[in-house]
């Protein structure tokens, strides 16, 4: 699977592979786990604007998982986003997510939590588009939905060159 994963020129979609537990957490499980643990969300507004909502633009707001399950409930303006976080920086005291994180059922048995990183976001939050430019992401999704938009480098880099020209 391991090798499948590296040499792989296109995306690959792998169902029910993971045994992770945190797979089988319910929201409330979520909401347990973190209890009062203040996160780190950017905030932007699900509305166009002429530029880009760009990272280092938006508005950073501190709140627990439920104020940010509260928020959401009740605010359609704005998304909240709480992106690219290592596990090990954020919970590195909560021994459930150290024990609940197995990357070996893909064959990465080497990799824990503290290579994983963790994404909460509401509907709208999105990340700019980008070129990652490091061996390979694999995306573990735990609850809720998400919209991947892939390109194979070429195409963008293809797509780059008519824009210049």
């Amino acid at each position: 699977m391991k090798q499948m994963i590296l040499n792989t020129k296109e995306p690959l979609l792998i169902t029910n592979q993971m045994k992770c537990k945190l797979i089988s957490w319910s929201l409330q499980d979520w909401k347990n786990e973190l209890d009062t643990k203040l996160l780190k969300f950017r905030c932007g507004k699900n509305e166009y604007t002429e530029e880009p909502q760009w990272e280092s633009k938006t508005v950073v707001k501190s709140a627990t998982l439920q104020d940010f399950l509260n928020n959401i409930n009740s605010n359609e303006t704005e998304w909240w986003y709480f992106d690219y976080k290592y596990m090990f920086e954020w919970f590195n005291e909560n021994d459930n997510f150290k024990e609940k994180i197995d990357w070996s059922p893909l064959g990465f048995p080497e990799l824990s939590y503290k290579d994983s990183t963790i994404w909460i976001g509401s509907k709208g939050a999105h990340t700019p588009c980008h070129v990652d430019t490091y061996g390979c992401n694999v995306v573990l999704q735990v609850f809720g939905r998400l919209q991947l938009k892939l390109q194979s480098k070429r195409d963008f880099l293809h797509q780059k060159i008519k824009k210049c020209i």
